[in-house]
Parts: C-alpha cells; sequence; structure tokens
C-alpha cells in the first residue's frame, strides 16, 4: 500500500512538473556535448558566428527559456559556424562538422515523446497568431530615396519578430534569418533564392527600412514569429516596386 501511495505521489509530482516545464527543478541537468551530432528541425532562432563558438551557442541556449537543445555547425570552408536554437528535441543524425547538446532534455520520469506532446499541450494554449495585416503591394519607392514601412500583424504571443527568409547556400533549404539578442536587425530584405533588395533591411520590429539601390519589381517574403512556448509562424509574399532614377 505505501509503494502505491508512493507511486501515486511521484504520478502526481511528475504531471505537475510537465505543465512547469519553465521550473528547473522539473527538468533533468544540462547534458553533455555531442560530438559529430546534428539534430535537424524545430529551430527557432538562428546565430550566424565568426568562428566555431560552441560555447556561446550552448550559453545563448542555456538563458533563452524556450530552448531545448542547439546545434553548432562549422562551415570549413568559411571558418564560421552557426548556431541552431531548438523549441523541442529532434533525433540526433550523424554530422562531422555539428556538435549538439540537449538543455532540456525531459521532464523526469517522462520519455521524450511524453515531454514534446505536453509541451505541444502547453502551446495550444497560444493565441493563434492571425499574421500580417500590412497590404501588398508595398508603397512604391525609388533609387536613392529614403524608405521606411512598418509591417503590421494581429494575433498570437507578443512580442512577435519579422524574419526575412533566405535560400541557405550550405543546405539548399530556405530558412529565416532570425533576431540575435545582440541587436535588433534581421537581416537584409530577400527575395526568392539568394537575392536580397540592395539598399533595404528588415528590423526585428518590422521596419523596412534604408535606401534602395536597383530599380526593379520585387516579391519579398517576410515572416512574423511569436512568442509562443513553440513559436507561430506565418509567411506572406509582398510586392515591392523600385522606381528607376529620373
Amino acid at each position: 500500500m505505501e509503494e502505491m501511495n508512493a507511486l501515486g505521489r511521484r504520478s502526481i509530482w511528475v504531471a505537475l512538473c510537465a505543465f512547469m516545464l519553465v521550473s528547473s527543478p522539473c527538468l533533468g541537468q544540462p547534458g553533455t556535448w555531442e560530438s559529430s551530432t546534428d539534430r535537424p528541425g524545430m529551430d527557432y532562432r538562428i546565430i550566424d558566428y565568426d568562428q566555431w563558438y560552441v560555447d556561446s551557442c550552448r550559453a545563448e541556449c542555456k538563458a533563452d527559456p524556450k530552448c531545448m537543445a542547439y546545434t553548432s555547425c562549422l562551415d570549413s570552408a568559411k571558418q564560421t559556424s552557426r548556431c541552431y536554437l531548438k523549441s523541442g528535441v529532434p533525433p540526433s543524425v550523424r554530422s562531422e562538422l555539428c556538435v549538439s547538446g540537449i538543455i532540456k532534455p525531459v521532464v523526469e520520469g517522462l520519455g521524450r515523446s511524453a515531454a514534446s506532446s505536453l509541451l505541444a499541450l502547453k502551446a495550444s494554449s497560444c493565441a493563434r497568431l492571425e499574421g500580417f495585416v500590412t497590404p501588398s503591394p508595398l508603397p512604391t519607392t525609388g533609387v536613392g530615396w529614403d524608405y521606411t514601412v512598418q509591417l503590421q500583424a494581429t494575433g498570437g504571443v507578443r512580442p512577435v519578430s519579422f524574419l526575412t527568409p533566405y535560400l541557405d547556400p550550405q543546405t539548399g533549404v530556405q530558412r529565416a534569418l532570425s533576431c540575435s539578442s545582440s541587436g535588433s536587425t534581421s537581416g537584409p530584405l530577400y527575395y526568392p533564392g539568394k537575392m536580397m533588395v540592395d539598399g533595404l533591411t528588415l528590423t526585428c520590429d518590422g521596419r523596412i527600412t534604408g535606401q534602395p539601390k536597383a530599380p526593379g519589381y520585387y516579391a519579398v517574403r517576410v515572416v512574423v514569429q511569436d512568442s509562443c512556448v513553440i513559436p507561430q509562424q506565418v509567411e506572406k509574399k509582398f510586392v515591392l516596386e523600385v522606381k528607376g532614377p529620373s
């Protein structure tokens, strides 16, 4: 009987911990580095470094309550690296140029699938991210003109970030440039492929600003991402006309 009572108390404690994933006593201790390991998927933030800063990547993950795991991959040709912060713990695959780590592996007493399910359950209570209210096309501009447009979105968990998708030249996969804690700039404004609208920048708070340098019609894509425990994203294509010098 005492064993059954103890088991019941443990089950209640595990359940409480599962719904309080941000509470450190309920979480496993940070694991050691997983050398030659990638954990693709569940990326919600990407940070570029000019060297292979595995320590910095791990520290960024530990400092962010949303981060469950991280992967740091080396570009051997450029001797730079990219840090991927993850909202869950995706399966591992072998990769000689990557190092991964699990910061919040599982709730003690639960398997990974159960912990992921409970995280998804918690995310289901987040207000739905409706998307952009800014219409397309965007206001017309011209080469050398000062340009500022504020993008707006509705719904979701605040604050929201505005990101610019681009084609990762290493993998050929579309990714979204992330907003770093060290600055407010998401990155240059990209349109499909590797090309960017030269002279225009997208900031994390949704401002397209700068002075265009080349005329043309651009179909630029922007992602809005909220602060739900599993971030929600909505992407929209905006048409932008840049007139040539008169």
